[in-house]
């Protein structure tokens, strides 16, 4: 048996030396998922011991961060709005960027004062999205749609973790083509990766989250393109469309959604400062 805080030193130092930025924190939630307690507790836990089982347990995990395996996927879960959800090898691993989503349709919400929107996420993944909003909008009903059943396995699992699976359902689909009723809310975080920046990605990004989450077409626009060809269908006259895009992808995205009359209200940036999150609505029709 070792003590903790051994432990913790020469974890975090191997993954240091495998040239891992962010050893000190995965280090310990490794240790921490490993001995079954929150990471911050341990904190000033000197007394705590890591058992030889324990200690095997632990090697299996540190073996797979080296192999540059998130740590999400190692232990099973990723925070998101302070929740946390299921993720596995089919789903995107959930990134902070993606709570300007949430934080958009809460704020239209607010503003709305619907008491039982509808919000429809196309590509739910996880479904961290759309359960996100759920959990602030006690009255909001939902649909999650996605190409993938192993996903939506993994999102209603979610939502049932998460207590609202009353209030959403799930469908296998590609993007709005399977819908027939209008939303107050669209949300969606497509794939819109260019595939030839797959050689630049990060080993963490490339190896473990799902291709279909990730790449966009040749130009990574391939996904709007799709999702603008339902939104007059499917959203409501006074509803807003939340997408999430690429960094410099503001004005492609934009011209995509101006050829079917829809108009930016807002853009949101990320923590560096980049356009992440576009809000849009449907301005009047064109005749042609």
């Amino acid at each position: 048996m070792l003590p903790v805080s051994k432990t913790l030193e020469s974890v975090s130092h191997r993954l240091k030396a495998a040239g891992i930025e962010s050893y000190h924190l995965d280090s310990r939630i490794l240790v921490s998922h490993t001995i079954g307690i929150l990471p911050e507790k341990l904190l000033g836990k000197h007394d705590l011991l890591v058992s030889d089982e324990g200690a095997n347990v632990l090697e299996g995990l540190v073996l797979r961060r080296l192999e540059r395996e998130p740590v999400s996927k190692i232990i099973g879960y990723r925070e998101f709005w302070s929740l946390n959800f299921d993720v596995t090898r089919h789903t995107l691993d959930p990134r902070p960027a993606t709570e300007t989503l949430v934080q958009a349709s809460l704020d239209h919400l607010m503003c709305a004062r619907n008491l039982a929107p509808l919000v429809l996420d196309l590509g739910t993944g996880s479904g961290c999205v759309l359960i996100s909003i759920l959990k602030e909008c006690e009255g909001a009903l939902g649909v999650g749609v996605d190409l993938s059943l192993d996903a939506l396995q993994i999102a209603a699992g979610n939502a049932k973790k998460h207590g609202v699976e009353n209030r959403c359902g799930f469908v296998a689909g590609n993007w709005g083509e399977a819908m027939g009723v209008k939303f107050d809310i669209i949300v969606s975080n497509p794939p819109y990766i260019a595939c030839q920046e797959m050689l630049v990605l990060e080993a963490e990004v490339a190896n473990y989250d799902p291709r279909l989450a990730l790449f966009g077409g040749r130009d990574g626009l391939d996904s709007y393109r799709s999702i603008a060809l339902d939104l007059r269908r499917l959203l409501r006259e006074d509803g807003i469309l939340v997408l999430e895009i690429g960094a410099y992808q503001r004005e492609s995205v934009t011209e995509i959604l101006q050829s079917t009359d829809f108009m930016v209200l807002n853009a949101i940036p990320d923590i560096e400062g980049l356009d992440r999150c576009l809000t849009l609505k449907a301005g009047p029709k064109k005749n042609n």
